[in-house]
């Protein structure tokens, strides 16, 4: 049922698998990667131009695991050190855009600094997308993190930027970006120039009537990433869609999109006095979180707490039950940013697009009357 609505310095060897960004820990591992890399650049290991090898590669030559080399990489793509073309691999960036194509359109992406390897499930499918697109359409494609110097030394005033937007700092830089004469488009929400976005106002309004259509009165909500664009976005959503159904917003927990916050926020809800009977989650890693805090407190999902997400993350349709949740169009989001910053190039004008969501039922919510049943049966 669906509903419209990203060798040299051995103290790095032999570190291991890279712990999850969660924790906060694999920081130190990629740091020390992306620092080995540097003093290479500075020993002249490579050349302005040079290509750097893959990151499987350096993966391997450093003995960590292939996202902490991919997470070392980024880092410096995001400071300007290096510089990523879609399809043709990672360079030493030097005091001018590589491969700028002589006499014709030259596209630049910019996402912030290191999300890509952070974040497998958002932003890399939507890099993916939009690379392709471009590229198949005969026009070379550069991928920068956000900065100052990025701006002042790469991106040059007649290149065309796509910027992802994910927080007002985004915005900021995509707006002098704009204000110095460059042609940009954004992926998110924005109020001076063109721009493709979820509808996620829209998912998270639907999520919750779903809710109240099964019964639920008292709906939880898991926030995501304080300053976070997207978060804010389906917060609102949430608030809205209980006030259009007669409900009083909350309770609310959470500071993050990942499993822990899923998890100590359930926790938290089911804890009180009044605890809900279903939990929204503003993403699908929170929500894996929540069914886990879910059972440690002796309940099920969906017999006793209905649970929803926020993406359709690959996993989402493999766990056990099957999650709920509110499918984000993610490559779609990169075509279609590719797309109208094609018609730029031609001349032609760019479009806002917003492109809904939909409601994808599985196995985590259940009907309220239902639940109420069997707790008063036991």
């Amino acid at each position: 049922m669906r509903q419209k609505a990203k060798r040299k310095n051995r103290n790095v060897k032999h570190e291991g698998t890279p712990s999850s960004p969660a924790t906060g820990k694999s920081s130190t591992k990629h740091s020390a990667v992306a620092e080995a890399l540097r003093e290479e650049i500075r020993n002249g290991a490579w050349e302005p131009g040079d290509r750097i090898p893959s990151e499987k590669v350096l993966a391997e030559k450093y003995g960590v695991a292939y996202m902490t080399a991919r997470q070392a990489v980024s880092s410096l793509v995001a400071d300007g050190t290096l510089e990523r073309i879609a399809r043709k691999g990672t360079y030493l960036a030097g005091g001018q855009p590589i491969f700028k194509p002589a006499g014709r359109n030259h596209f630049v992406l910019l996402v912030e600094g290191g999300k890509t390897s952070l974040d497998p499930y958002y932003l890399p499918p939507i890099v993916e997308a939009f690379g392709k697109e471009i590229s198949s359409s005969g026009y070379e494609l550069s991928v920068y993190g956000y900065s100052v110097e990025v701006l002042d030394r790469l991106v040059t005033k007649d290149v065309l930027v796509c910027c992802i937007l994910l927080s007002e700092q985004d915005v900021v830089y995509a707006k002098l970006l704009r204000e110095r004469g460059n042609q940009v488009y954004a992926i998110n929400r924005c109020k001076f120039g063109g721009f493709v976005a979820a509808n996620n106002v829209g998912g998270a309004e639907i999520a919750v009537n779903h809710l109240a259509s099964l019964g639920h009165r008292r709906i939880g909500f898991v926030r995501g990433l304080p300053g976070n664009l997207d978060a804010g976005e389906r917060r609102l959503g949430y608030v809205q869609g209980m006030m259009a159904n007669g409900l009083r917003p909350g309770p609310e927990e959470g500071d993050h999109f990942v499993e822990r916050c899923g998890h100590e926020s359930a926790a938290k809800m089911l804890a009180s006095e009044n605890p809900p009977t279903a939990i929204f989650c503003a993403s699908d890693l929170s929500a894996i979180g929540a069914m886990k805090a879910v059972a440690e407190a002796g309940l099920s999902v969906p017999q006793d707490i209905s649970v929803v997400g926020f993406g359709d993350f690959p996993l989402a349709q493999y766990l056990h039950p099957g999650l709920t949740t509110i499918r984000l169009p993610i490559p779609d989001l990169g075509t279609e940013a590719a797309r109208q910053m094609l018609a730029m190039a031609e001349g032609r004008a760019a479009a806002d697009v917003v492109l809904p969501c939909e409601l994808v039922v599985r196995d985590t919510t259940g009907d309220v009357a239902k639940e109420l049943a069997k707790a008063s049966a036991v």
